[in-house]
């Protein structure tokens, strides 16, 4: 737990410690696109650059 006291809570009403108390497994989000072919090399375009300035973003 020493690692832990590097994090500060996002939420002091529950803190990592609580969270890692609690019976649960992780989940995976997956959105999908419907894009027409005309518009496919347009849309990843976006979508790397959206990527691109989220990646940088903290949290």
């Amino acid at each position: 737990m020493e690692v832990l006291k590097k994090f500060k809570p996002l939420d002091d009403e529950f803190p990592l410690e609580r969270q890692l108390g609690i019976s649960a497994a992780p989940i995976v989000l997956i959105n999908i696109f419907t894009v027409g072919s005309a518009d496919e090399a347009g849309f990843l375009d976006a979508f790397t650059a959206a990527a691109g300035i989220l990646t940088k973003q903290p949290g």
